[in-house]
């Protein structure tokens, strides 16, 4: 669910000269955590146009469930660094390789079509898969999750529903590029070394320890959750259990069970994007209700 376009050559353009020489001056840049590059339109795009380095040169991509924007971005960039390096570009569906020019019209309004339809592979997911399971949706900046309850209905409304569906992801994107709003990010809880594991597991058998309570699994996701301050939630992701930790100057940090947040965010009305992206601001009873539900760290 997706489409690259490979370009061969030993030359590195910096982004900005990418820039310069695309002459779209809309579009923007920013480098991802692995060292991509993602152009996109603000307030347009929701996956935007990948660029990924490569040893023997580029690979131009776009990836299923984005605007058409992202599509015809993805031709241009093509297109643009095939002029920069004097390279030609080969389309991962033919074996030849064409001229900057023709990559950028490759395949006409067609191919558009075929990008966009390819937003229906996610709205109908093989059969048997909980309608209500997350599938992740990796926006520029912040992931995005949809579920095949989203787009239930007539078969004939389904492209608005996906339309729908894909301005809430835009919209989440640039959250934070002019609002006040902290972007809660995701951790992971350490496991203990193995050696204080066998020291407590033996104190446990000698009677000289409690055995553990329940409480927050090895490897789950945890994020900050602070009373008063506005917060993007991160969206779950992958099969790790997902927890709140909220504080209290008397008694400690705790955690709480994401499931549980998110109940309490659509009871007072915060907006979600998608499924489980909040924009949440906890007033004093909601955090001290919330945090009577979790257990200690």
């Amino acid at each position: 669910m997706s489409f690259y376009f490979y370009i061969k050559t030993d030359q590195r353009p910096e982004p900005d000269d990418v820039l310069s020489a695309l002459a779209r001056p809309e579009v923007e840049v920013i480098k991802t955590v692995d060292g991509d590059l993602a152009f996109y339109i603000p307030g347009q795009s929701l996956r935007g146009a990948m660029v990924y380095p490569r040893k023997d040169g580029y690979e131009v991509g776009v990836n299923a469930f984005t605007p058409a924007c992202d599509a015809i971005l993805a031709r241009d960039l093509a297109a643009c660094l095939s002029k920069l390096t004097q390279a030609e570009v080969k389309p991962e569906d033919s074996d030849v390789a064409v001229s900057s020019d023709e990559v950028a019209f490759y395949g006409g309004a067609a191919w558009v079509a075929d990008r966009m339809a390819e937003a229906h592979l996610v709205a109908h997911r093989p059969k048997g898969n909980d309608p209500h399971s997350p599938l992740t949706i990796f926006g520029y900046r912040h992931p995005f999750n949809v579920t095949p309850e989203m787009f239930k209905g007539a078969k004939s409304t389904l492209d608005a529903r996906i339309d729908t569906v894909m301005a809430d992801g835009v919209a989440l994107q640039e959250i934070d590029r002019d609002g006040d709003i902290f972007i809660a990010k995701l951790l992971r809880k350490n496991a203990p070394s193995i050696w204080r594991t066998m020291i407590d597991k033996l104190r446990q058998q000698l009677g000289l320890m409690e055995k553990p309570q329940d409480g927050v699994p090895t490897g789950a996701a945890i994020f900050s959750l602070a009373e008063g301050v506005r917060t993007l939630t991160p969206v779950p992701i992958g099969s790790a259990p997902l927890y709140a930790v909220l504080g209290s100057q008397t008694t400690g940090y705790k955690a709480v069970p994401f499931a549980v947040v998110a109940t309490t965010a659509r009871k007072i009305g915060a907006r979600e994007f998608g499924v489980g992206a909040f924009d949440l601001t906890l007033a004093a009873p909601e955090y001290a209700a919330l945090y009577a539900q979790g257990v200690p760290l």
